[in-house]
């Protein structure tokens, strides 16, 4: 829990928290994703749980920028991706979802 805390807080660093967190480590989620049937309980409740890991991460992004001491382009950038990859999050959801809903019906 106190990775957790510390991604969540930037201290890991801008790079490192994007990099590893951010991107090495949606690819594991991603790939459950793709491997899981669309229609599945069990691809909502991953996509549940990638959202919650995505939020943490791109907040500590966004915090990882604001502390950041290289070019401010580089801080700018990060903050700009970490909503956007927030926006992607919550909309891969909602598409599952209705997948789900609309396979049911």
């Amino acid at each position: 829990m106190d990775a957790v805390k510390r991604v969540w807080a930037g201290e890991a660093g801008l790079a490192k928290t994007y990099w590893v967190y951010g991107i090495l480590g949606s690819l594991p989620w991603l790939i459950a994703l793709y491997l899981m049937p669309q229609e599945s309980y069990a691809s909502v409740a991953v996509l549940f749980a990638f959202l919650a890991y995505s939020l943490v991460v791109n907040a500590g992004v966004w915090h990882a920028a604001s502390s950041y001491s290289g070019p401010v382009t580089w801080a700018v950038l990060a903050k700009v991706v970490s909503v956007l990859g927030i926006v992607l999050a919550v909309v891969m959801l909602f598409i599952h979802s209705v997948l789900l809903i609309g396979s049911n019906l």
